[in-house]
This record gives structure tokens, sequence and C-alpha cells, in this order.
């Protein structure tokens, strides 16, 4: 006897999935640090949905692979580690055990929390809609990445304070991302203008060996060595003097750039004849941030 497919439930239940685990994939980058794209966060939640879709096919008899699909071993450790694998790859394996111990630890958690919920609520008379239980399990996992490790707080913040930035130093073009940081008032100390301070990693392979030894000798406080006279970088080094929180003074190294372009959605700021402070240690923040924007160079921007 022939049955008829109605595939709404099933679509309903793997696009549900794959809200589900977009939003753990999402929690676990976010908790350990790690960056990722968003349309690999939507791909490797896709495996998640698809494999939903699958087994509920499968275990309906309209597809093949039941019941090894629903086995332990596939659900609990190749499915996960198949989704990190998309969301994340390439990855060193300290990487992947942190991505993966989060993962897990946000999921179980979330799950474990909603199925009380869910049993207390049975035990009353009370049922949910399966849109509401997923969407119970999704908030469960964020209010415990939030309350653990703050990453909503973060993002927000992130999300205030990000700004694409684009340098260029006579032919050489760099493009990263940095955030505003009100608390950087390094100023040009001829001209009087804003300094941005920028990951010295970004630009080091482009400098000579002798602007390296420069930049690295004031990085660890040494005395600045002299360059040679040819040097294609003499004209553009700069010495940026700074006053720590700790009120301790020192000397920071910087490189004169031909123009700074901010960029924040559809607007864009330019500064021309600016120097940028050369950070070695790296800069603090969050996570991915290479580079501190004055707050000013963006309001005298925009306002002008």
């Amino acid at each position: 006897m022939a049955t008829d497919l109605i595939l709404d439930p099933y679509l309903r239940n793997a696009g549900l999935d794959l809200l589900m685990d977009g939003t753990l994939l999402w929690a676990a980058a976010a908790v350990v640090g790690h960056r990722t794209r968003f349309w690999r966060l939507l791909a490797g939640a896709g495996v998640g949905g698809i494999y939903n879709l699958w087994l509920g096919l499968a275990r309906d008899g309209f597809l093949p692979g039941w019941p090894g699909l629903g086995t332990w071993p596939v659900y609990f450790l190749l499915l996960p580690g198949l989704m990190l694998l998309v969301g994340f790859f390439p990855f060193d394996r300290k990487s992947f055990l942190r991505l993966a111990g989060a993962f897990f630890f946000l999921a179980l958690l979330a799950w474990g929390l909603a199925g009380a919920v869910f049993y207390f609520a049975a035990a009353h008379g009370r049922s949910f809609s399966p849109f509401f239980c997923t969407f119970l399990e999704m908030g469960l996992g964020l209010a415990a990445a939030e309350l653990g490790w703050g990453v909503l707080h973060r993002a927000a913040l992130a999300g205030a304070c990000r700004v694409n930035r684009r340098l260029k130093v006579g032919h050489l073009p760099l493009e990263t991302e940095g955030y505003f940081d009100t608390g950087n008032h390094l100023l040009d100390p001829f001209t009087r203008r804003p300094v941005v301070v920028l990951d010295y990693g970004l630009i080091r392979r482009a400098l000579s060996p002798a602007a390296r030894s420069f930049v690295e000798a004031g990085a660890e406080g040494k005395p600045f060595p002299a360059l040679p006279p040819d040097d294609p970088w003499l004209t553009r080094l700069r010495v940026v003097p700074y006053r720590s929180v700790e009120r301790r003074h020192g000397l920071l190294p910087g490189l004169r750039v031909d123009e700074i372009r901010l960029r924040r959605r559809r607007l864009t700021v330019t500064h021309r004849m600016m120097v940028v402070g050369l950070e070695r240690v790296g800069l603090l923040g969050a996570e991915g941030c290479r580079a501190l924007v004055p707050p000013t160079l963006w309001s005298e921007g925009v306002k002008g």
C-alpha cells in the first residue's frame, strides 16, 4: 500500500534543528574566542539540518539508512565533529578540543534544562509546540554562554565598536578590522593629531630588516638603533610618546601612512598623512582586534 509523503513536518523539524545547531556553534565559537564567517556557521548548522531531515525520512521508511543514522556514535560523535569541521576548519588539535568541549557543554546544558522544564510541564498536563521547545533550548544555551562567559555582551559591544580600516603606505594597501577605543589618547607630537594603534604583525613582513630592528627595539624598551641613510622606511618611521594607566612613560614606535580609511556600514571617513603606532605584543580587547582607533577620527570625519 503506497504512503503519501508530506514533507512539511520533516522540513520544519530540519529548519528548527538548523537554528539550534547554528546557535550552539556560534555560542561555542564565542566562548573560546574562535572567529569564523557567518556562512561557515550556516554551513555547519546545515549539516545538522540535513541530518535531521534524512533521519526523519529514513525512520519512516522513505529513505535508506535507518537505524544506522540513529546510533549514538553517529549522533554524538560523527555529526558534531562534522559540523565543527565545516564551521571552523582549519584548526589545530587544541582549538578543536576547546570548540568541541564548549559545544557539548552548552548543548547538554540546554537540552538538560529544557528537558526538566518539559518534564514538570507534562506532570501538570501542559505541552508545548516544537517551535517553543526549540526556542527555549536556544535561549537556555545562550543564557548559559552569557552567564558563564558574557558572549552576548561582548558581541553587542564588538558590534557597536567595530570598524573596518584600510591603510595605504606608498603602494602597499593593508586592510584590517579594528575597534574604537575611548582610552586611546595618543597624539602625534608634531601634528597633534590622534594616533591609531596597529598590530605590528600585520606589517612586519613589508618592513626592511633595519626597520624591524627599530620597531622591535622600541617595543622592548631598548634604545632605538640608527637606520641606514638609504633605508626606504627611514622617512616614515616615527616615535610616539605615551603614558600608561600606571602612569609609566615610554616611547611607542610608529609609522607614517599616506591614508587611513575607516568604514562602518555605508559611511566612509578618510584621513591622510597620519601616524600609526605599532604594537608588538598584541592588542588587548575583543578577539581578532588588530587595531585601536580613537573615536575622534570617526566623529570629526563624519561631521566634516
